[in-house]
């Protein structure tokens, strides 16, 4: 593995990291920034935890890293797939249209940049097949909006019996 820090292809990676941000911040709704910014962390923590887990078992191993000190390609667990799917979550508040999008993305990241990453050596998979990656990132998007749909419930109803007593 090197680690190739300041290289075009480390520069790549870093911006790749830093511009989803930017565009997502010049789109999200900001009334639900902070149940938006939820969303992202819990499914940047997932993709993160699926990472380690596929990289500690060699599913996929990766010669270029963001930051020498994590073995993971940062900018796909903790920028463009949760941002992609934080636009969904907020774009789509209805289950049926954010099941749709929820797939397609997923195919989208499977089929087509996860592919990209591997023709351009940013990923090297090893036991894993992409199809796969298909369904972690539905089932995974699908848990976030479920959490967080059951967590504004229960601050709903806590707000509603504060405000009658």
């Amino acid at each position: 593995m090197n680690n190739v820090v300041f290289t075009p292809r480390w520069w790549i990676l870093l911006v790749s990291l830093v511009i989803p941000w930017i565009v997502w911040y010049l789109l999200v709704y900001k009334k639900r920034l902070i149940e938006i910014l939820i969303y992202i962390a819990l499914l940047s923590g997932i993709f993160l935890l699926f990472d380690e887990v596929g990289n500690t078992l060699t599913l996929w191993i990766y010669p270029i890293k963001t930051v020498s000190l994590f073995p993971r390609l940062l900018p796909m667990c903790c920028s463009l797939s949760p941002l992609t799917y934080a636009l969904i979550y907020q774009y789509f508040p209805k289950w049926k249209g954010f099941i749709f999008a929820d797939i397609i993305a997923s195919a989208v990241l499977s089929f087509i940049i996860l592919p990209l990453a591997t023709g351009w050596d940013y990923l090297i998979i090893l036991n894993w097949k992409y199809i796969y990656s298909t369904f972690v990132f539905i089932i995974s998007a699908l848990i976030s909006k479920l959490f967080i749909e059951i967590v504004n419930t229960i601050e709903n109803r806590s707000t509603a019996q504060a405000s009658d007593s």
